[in-house]
This record gives C-alpha cells, sequence and structure tokens, in this order.
C-alpha cells in the first residue's frame, strides 16, 4: 500500500546544502575555488531546489523568505571576508552584485538582519533556529568589532532558547565542568614503584651558572633614562639606542623624555571629507586607534564606496582606511532619503502610514502577477500620490493619481486599495525586472499636479517631490516606502 503522508521537513534541512556549499568554499584553498560566474550559478540552482521543496512540502513563504534572509545575509557576509585577500576580482564581483541586493531589495542586511530577529516571536522556531545558526556560523553585521564579541555572545545564548530543540548552554556546562555524554568508570592507576637514587648536582649546578651569567648581564648593561622625564647626575641620553624606547621609534629627546605621539585623525576631518559625496549615508565608527578608520553605512555603488575611502586616506592621520558597505542605487537612494525624514516623523507622532503590497515588501513578485498594494492611516488619508519607481532606474509610474483614476482625494477614508481587480487600473509585473520601489505620500492639500500619462523621468519627478516636501508648511504631510523585486518565471 502506498504511503501518502508528507514527509516533514524543515527549514534547516532545506538550507542545509547551501550553507555546506558556502562552507565548503571558504575552506577551499583559493588557488582551488571556484570563478564567479560558476559558484553564483551553483548557488542560484540550489536556491531555485529550495523553491521546489517550500512548494512541495507547503512551507509558509513568510517563513521561508524571512530565513532565506538571514541564510543570505550571512552568505554575502562570508564570501567577501574569504575573498578579500586572495581573490580580488571575486571580491570585486559579488561586491558589486550581493544577493541580498538581488533577491531581498536591501545593501543594509547587516543592520536588517538583526533588525528581523527582535521581531521573531518565540513560538517561530524553525525562523529562529536559522539565524541562531547563522549566528553561530560567524555573522556580524553591524557588531563588527571585536569589542562586540560580548553582545553577539549574548545574542547566540538567548536565540538558543527559542530553537526546536532545546540547546544546552556550552559555556554554563564547562564551568560546572559536567559531561554531555556518560564517561568511563574512573578507576585508579596501580601505584609505581619508587627508586631511590643518589641526589645529583648537576642541574642545580647549571641553574646557578645561569643565574650568575644573568646578573652580570644585568650589572653592566648600558643605562637609558629616556621616558622616564629625568637626567640622572653625570648621565647624557645615548639618542640612538633609546629610539626603540618611545612609541612609533621616534626617537629620545635630548631631555630623556619620549616626543609626544603625532595626533591622531580628526572626526570632523573626516566627516568633511565624506560630506561632498551625494546619495550616501556614511557613518565613522568613534573608536579611532593608531590612525585605523572604520568606515559603515549605505553607498550607492562600489565605486563610490572607493571614491570615498580615498578620501578619507588623506586626511592627516588617517594610516588605514576599513569599511563595512551595503549599496543602494540612484533614484532609490535620492528617494529614501526624501522621505525617511517624513516617515519618521509621522512614526513619532502616531500618524504612521502603512503599505502593504499583497505579498509584502522585501519579496519577489514575478512576471505578470497582479500588484495590489493596501494603504491605512489612522487619520483620513485625503490626497493620495502613490508612485512605483521601476528597475529601469530612470522612470517613475504613477498608480495614484492616474490617468484612469485621476481622482486622488480621499477625504474620509482610513483605507485604501491600489491595483485591485474591482478597481482601475490594474496593474502587473512586467519588465525590466529588478528592484522596484512603491512609495505613498498623503497630505491634507494637494501638492502636485502629475503628469498626464502614467509614466515620468524620475529625475525631474524627484526634483519637483523634493521642492514640494521641503516647503515648511507641508510638515504635516506622510509618506512611506516598500522595496520589491521584480523577476521572470
Amino acid at each position: 500500500m502506498a504511503n501518502n503522508e508528507k514527509a516533514v521537513i524543515s527549514l534547516r534541512e532545506i538550507f542545509t546544502p547551501l550553507i555546506v556549499r558556502v562552507l565548503l568554499f571558504v575552506q577551499t584553498p583559493a588557488s582551488a575555488r571556484g570563478a564567479f560566474s560558476a559558484t553564483r550559478k551553483e548557488i542560484n540552482a540550489l536556491l531555485e531546489e529550495q523553491k521546489v521543496l517550500v512548494k512541495r512540502h507547503e512551507i509558509a513563504q513568510p517563513e521561508y523568505d524571512n530565513a532565506r534572509f538571514a541564510v543570505i545575509a550571512w552568505l554575502d557576509e562570508i564570501l567577501l571576508k574569504a575573498t578579500f585577500a586572495e581573490n580580488k576580482e571575486f571580491f570585486q564581483q559579488w561586491q558589486h552584485a550581493p544577493l541580498q541586493v538581488e533577491l531581498h531589495n536591501t545593501a543594509n542586511a547587516g543592520v536588517e538582519f538583526f533588525d528581523r530577529l527582535e521581531q521573531l516571536r518565540p513560538s517561530q522556531k524553525e525562523v529562529n533556529e536559522i539565524y541562531h545558526l547563522c549566528l553561530c556560523l560567524g555573522f556580524r553585521g553591524r557588531y563588527y568589532s571585536e569589542e562586540q564579541d560580548y553582545q553577539l555572545i549574548e545574542m547566540r545564548r538567548e536565540r538558543a532558547q527559542h530553537v526546536p530543540i532545546a540547546f544546552p548552554d556550552l559555556l554554563e556546562i564547562e564551568r560546572k565542568k559536567e559531561h554531555v555524554t556518560p564517561q568511563p568508570y574512573d578507576i585508579q592507576p596501580p601505584p609505581a614503584k619508587v627508586h631511590l637514587r643518589p641526589p645529583s648536582l648537576f642541574w642545580p649546578g647549571v641553574i646557578l651558572s645561569t643565574l650568575a651569567v644573568l646578573l652580570l648581564v644585568w650589572w653592566f648593561r648600558p643605562i637609558s633614562n629616556c621616558g622616564n622625564g629625568r637626567i640622572d647626575p653625570g648621565e647624557q641620553c645615548d639618542l640612538t639606542a633609546s629610539a626603540s624606547l618611545c612609541p612609533g621609534g621616534l626617537g629620545c629627546q635630548a631631555d630623556c623624555t619620549c616626543p609626544p605621539p603625532p595626533p591622531g585623525p580628526s572626526l570632523d576631518a573626516i566627516r568633511a571629507a565624506i560630506r561632498p559625496f551625494e546619495c550616501h549615508r556614511v557613518e565613522v565608527a568613534d573608536n579611532i586607534q593608531n590612525g585605523v578608520v572604520n568606515l559603515f553605512g549605505r553607498v550607492q555603488s562600489p565605486d563610490q564606496g572607493r571614491e570615498i575611502r580615498e578620501a578619507v586616506q588623506q586626511v592627516v592621520g588617517v594610516t588605514e582606511v576599513r569599511d563595512t558597505f551595503s549599496f543602494m542605487a540612484r533614484p532609490f537612494c535620492e528617494v529614501v532619503d526624501l522621505l525617511d525624514p517624513i516617515r519618521q516623523r509621522a512614526q513619532t507622532t502616531g500618524a504612521s502610514l502603512d503599505v502593504h503590497p499583497q505579498k509584502g515588501c522585501d519579496v519577489t513578485y514575478y512576471h505578470n502577477e497582479n500588484l495590489i498594494v493596501d494603504i491605512s492611516s489612522p487619520k483620513p488619508l485625503q490626497y493620495v500620490y502613490a508612485d512605483y519607481y521601476v528597475a529601469d532606474k530612470e522612470n517613475v509610474a504613477h498608480l495614484v493619481p492616474h490617468p484612469e483614476q485621476p481622482e486622488n482625494f480621499f477625504q474620509d477614508q482610513l483605507k485604501l486599495t491600489i491595483g485591485d481587480p474591482t478597481s482601475k487600473p490594474e496593474w502587473k509585473i512586467l519588465s525590466p525586472f529588478g528592484t522596484e520601489l512603491v512609495t505613498v505620500i498623503a497630505s491634507p492639500r494637494r501638492l502636485l499636479n502629475v503628469a498626464p500619462s502614467n509614466n515620468e523621468g524620475a529625475t525631474s519627478y524627484i526634483a519637483e517631490l523634493r521642492r514640494v516636501l521641503q516647503d515648511p508648511t507641508n510638515s504635516d504631510v506622510t509618506a512611506n516606502y516598500c522595496f520589491i523585486t521584480t523577476a521572470d518565471k
């Protein structure tokens, strides 16, 4: 008789082949690793296999997408670390096209990983397990400094309480000297036979001779007081011999003191070097030591990241520049920079605008799928401007108002659905495919005279949007946005 019951498969089992493949890549000597294109092809094939398993075993798509986000964030980070020094070509190609951008419409997974982690419920045990596994496999994200190791350890310890099978606290086990597995019976060894021999004077003599030689060397050592801030009577500093006693090998001064260390780089000077660059969110870590500067945040592209590093390297006192950058291309970075302050202000005042496509944000929508967007607000929407920034990075489609729906005033409505089959027009996913952005702005007054066609150049539209939104009289406007990825089937 055939068994019609479906085998139960966990998220961990789904992701295991991909994780094993990445770990194999990292452990393989650099000379034997595959090229970027071959490695990417293998990883994409494993991701496609995951989609089949998710569908076959009816795993909830949001749970899988959330777990995949964690694995992709870890994967991007570990591959970049493994190839940074040993394979610059692979590193640059992967840095230019990380999987997090392709699959999850973000270049800031190092931060968003922990935001998602905090939002996980204890009942989401399998997703918790994947995040815990990524942390155990070395994912650091925004906790890049060794001084933050304790926070990562505590995070792993806390998350281990919410995995499907209770995870033992290995640190506590070690402290108590408990055994994870049963141990053999303790058997005392038989007492050894004692063999008496006459005492030897050889080793005591060796020890005493060595001490005598060390005493003579110390007694006739050259004396230098460099660095102690004083000169003994009749003593002069041997400036050459004392150079190694001062930090940085700067040499001893005539008064037997070490010269002051060179000043470190100024944070203000570093920020001034970064300021001229456009459409970025680069921050400087405060803990600058020995002239080593750590940069983190978002840039437009790898080229802009390189230019920022070179500019910071020119600041006086900087010896090395390290960075952890994510990427967001134009015009998306311009729109996000424009709307983020408005979105944060609305959240502070309790007037947040919710924008929710039917499959959610940061997920993939496929060719010819309907795009339906639900909009809601705690106060009447009134004038609504909904836009869709296309993957070609050049055009923006106006969802509301639109030639088929020119009216965009919803006086008393708290909710609105765009693209519903009962409304006009319907919106379908078409080429070009890639990262795309849905934005919604709500205002108590009319803001824009939108072009009569449904498409417009993004550059000119953003310029007009900036002019209007920066007007102080429009401080009561609310806004929100949502990234999605589009792809062919």
